[in-house]
């Protein structure tokens, strides 16, 4: 003989199971507060933070990411851009290779572009800029100008028409190091006379 059971016993049985509160308990496989996402990521092995100085930055991209962790690239200023198709070289790593680190989290490094490599490997020391044009100075500085800070000032004793660096910092042959500021101040001789705001009055 068949025992004929209400639908809404089935139905309430089934969602006692669904939601794990049969007989008025509530049966959870995670602790309190935690979701099943974030319970998984905890108890997964610390990762180690692989040596990444001279690697080129797309190619620690995809090393770091296949590890689970979280590449975060900075270039030595705001003008710093690593384009698509350049070979843009980690100098610094944060934190350092063999740190253990949980998973997903951000490994910052720093970058030269192409130019900036250049640029250092020309000028371990601070150049004489002393003396030289502002042109010279602006050609010399070019590939890592975001670094540069320049001002401006009357020049006294220059022809009409020039300027010339009078101020540096660092100084010339101090040891030059990556990312660096640099300061440099240009007198100027537009002719007439320093006057004012307009600095040169006819």
């Amino acid at each position: 003989m068949a025992i004929k059971v209400p639908a809404s016993a089935v139905i309430s049985v089934m969602l006692a199971l669904a939601y794990g509160s049969a007989g008025g308990c509530a049966h959870t496989d995670a602790p309190a507060g935690r979701t099943a996402e974030s319970a998984a990521v905890s108890y997964r092995p610390a990762i180690t933070v692989p040596a990444l100085m001279g690697r080129q930055v797309a190619a620690a991209q995809r090393e770091v990411h296949r590890l689970g962790l979280k590449l975060v690239p900075k270039g030595i200023s705001p003008l710093s851009v690593c384009k698509l198709d350049e070979v843009c070289r980690i100098f610094s790593v944060r934190p350092a290779a063999g740190t253990k680190l949980p998973w997903g989290s951000p490994v910052e490094v720093g970058f030269l572009t192409t130019a900036e490599s250049r640029f250092y490997a020309a000028h371990p020391r601070m150049p004489r800029v002393v003396g030289r044009s502002g042109a010279w100075a602006a050609v010399t500085f070019a590939p890592v100008m975001g670094l540069v800070d320049v001002s401006t000032q009357p020049g006294s004793g220059m022809a009409p028409g020039t300027d010339r660096v009078l101020f540096q910092s660092p100084d010339p042959g101090a040891p030059l190091e990556i990312g660096q500021p640099v300061k440099l101040i240009v007198g100027e001789n537009w002719g007439g006379r320093p006057c004012g705001v307009r600095w040169w009055c006819r």
